[in-house]
């Protein structure tokens, strides 16, 4: 969460596994909270169905990633 909030470049990592073991850590500390971030999130349904992005859009993403030094050391 602090990654994203502070907008650290996300797209190396493996999110689905990220998600799978926040979800297992959760578990770990409380089965009741794990649950209830399961149930509560859409995580899944959101990468199962991404949103589509219009040409301009695309293009404004591949100028911010152009402009990023994480894209472009």
């Amino acid at each position: 969460r602090n990654k994203i909030a502070h907008h650290e470049p996300l797209f190396h990592r493996n999110l689905i596994e990220a998600y799978k073991l926040i979800l297992s850590t959760a578990g770990f500390i409380d089965q009741d909270s794990a649950d209830w971030i399961a149930y509560h999130n859409n995580f899944l349904e959101i990468w199962n169905n991404p949103p589509s992005l219009s040409s301009d859009q695309l293009a404004r993403l591949r100028q911010n990633q152009a402009a990023d030094k994480y894209f472009n050391p």
